[in-house]
């Protein structure tokens, strides 16, 4: 039977998605020093050094032995630092062989932030030492890395195409660090299969954080139903929502696992305690389609239509909903924006993709405020992100210079009052500055 793995989860979320980060939530290292990404068009993958020291690129160069200690760096050289008119942190730039083929992509950072595991081609990963300078091994996808202990489960699906034996069916698998199975869901209700489609591209909490329970949606006739089950053991799953009409959109857990927020259809928000969901309240709307995203704090749910802004206030205490859904912007960028620290950080859909504005809600004052103005590029940036600790924002841009070259260009400003862009770093592809 063949096997289409549709997507393995590097996080709690099925998907790992920032809406803040255009790498897609992988890039960052923990200790907010470090970005990974793939240059634009490239194959290779670049890793920066935001604080300034020393970046890597690193190069497919096709199937590689590893000697005895599992270690690889041939190939290692530095590149030229193209001098500007703007001071440059750092333009030296290891280019380093690296095993694979293919698009070499971020995946996952260390717990320290020292080393970065990243995709080789479908079935091997390898890892990099920023520390060491140097590639550490190679790993089946099945594998465990080497930073990772038994109890960092893991949400993967799997979807096995019909057979003369058996139907379509989806199985949602929870799984350790080694790829062995804690546990296992079986979909096969062609209405379940189409909604598990359709949730890849949401955020929606399936592991709780503490990893002890499982929420996933269930259909029985034309009734749509939230059931929790935990993952260790052998009891079945436990009714969360009372059974309704249209199958839930997305649904969120606060950060600390305690508050549920489900999008439930067209109109409503249900808001309420994972542990007590009688309590729960409804935040009604009138638009077809809404995200939602909890402060870090969980005092308060980021509602976007792909349009409008709005804020939830929730007090985790009394449990209940402070008063309405109050609205904070009416021209949010559907793919921009989201929680850093206390602010909540978005893109105009009417300006510029590098102009940020924010609501600070730690204050009294809640009204949106400018953050940070482009640069005044003549291009788009083609990367923006915005680093976990909130103190970054950094973008690629492609520009073209006075000969003809594309040269790309990796500025960061950080996100205080008055501070300015800074050049990081500048490389022109197919130079020797590549």
């Amino acid at each position: 039977m063949k096997l289409w793995f549709l997507l393995l989860a590097l996080a709690m979320p099925v998907l790992a998605r920032d809406n803040l980060d255009s790498t897609r939530g992988r890039g960052w290292s923990p200790n907010n020093r470090w970005l990974a990404f793939n240059p634009v068009n490239q194959d290779s993958l670049f890793i920066v050094n935001l604080g300034g020291h020393r970046n890597f690129l690193l190069k497919p160069v096709g199937a590689v032995v590893l000697d005895t200690g599992n270690v690889f760096a041939s190939g290692r050289s530095s590149t030229n630092r193209v001098d500007t008119d703007k001071p440059v942190t750092d333009g030296i730039t290891m280019s380093i062989g690296s095993p694979g083929r293919n698009k070499l992509e971020p995946l996952e950072w260390s717990a320290k932030g020292d080393a970065v595991a990243y995709s080789v081609d479908r079935k091997t990963r390898a890892a990099f030492s920023v520390l060491d300078e140097t590639v550490l091994g190679t790993f089946a996808s099945t594998n465990a890395l080497p930073w990772l202990t038994p109890d960092d489960l893991r949400v993967t699906f799997v979807f096995e195409r019909t057979t003369t034996n058996s139907p379509s069916r989806y199985l949602m698998r929870v799984v350790r660090p080694d790829g062995s199975l804690a546990k296992e869901i079986v979909f096969q209700d062609p209405k379940e299969l189409q909604r598990l489609s359709l949730l890849r591209s949401t955020e929606s909490t399936f592991l709780t954080p503490n990893h002890e329970t499982l929420i996933y949606p269930r259909v029985v006739g034309d009734r749509w139903q939230l059931v929790t089950q935990p993952v260790a053991g052998t009891t079945g799953p436990r009714s969360l929502t009372s059974p309704g009409p249209s199958a839930p959109y997305e649904w969120r857990l606060s950060p600390d696992g305690k508050t549920l927020a489900v999008v439930e259809g067209a109109t409503s928000i249900a808001i309420g305690p994972l542990t007590d969901w009688k309590a729960a309240e409804r935040v009604t709307f009138s638009n077809l389609t809404v995200n939602v995203e909890w402060s870090p704090d969980g005092r308060f749910l980021a509602v976007n239509d792909r349009q409008n802004l709005y804020l939830v206030e929730y007090d985790k205490d009394a449990g209940k909903v402070i008063g309405e859904m109050t609205r904070v912007h009416s021209t949010c960028s559907a793919q921009y924006w989201g929680w850093r620290g206390s602010r909540l950080i978005f893109n105009d859909t009417t300006g510029h993709p590098a102009d940020l504005y924010y609501v600070d809600v730690a204050g009294a004052d809640r009204r949106v405020q400018l953050l940070v103005k482009n640069k005044g590029w003549r291009s788009a940036p083609v990367l923006r992100t915005i680093s976990p600790d909130g103190t970054t924002f950094v973008c690629l841009v492609m520009e073209i210079d006075g000969e003809g070259r594309t040269v790309h260009d990796i500025w960061k400003i950080k996100l205080v009052p008055d501070a300015e862009w800074e050049l990081v770093h500048r490389w022109i592809p197919g130079s020797s500055s590549s």
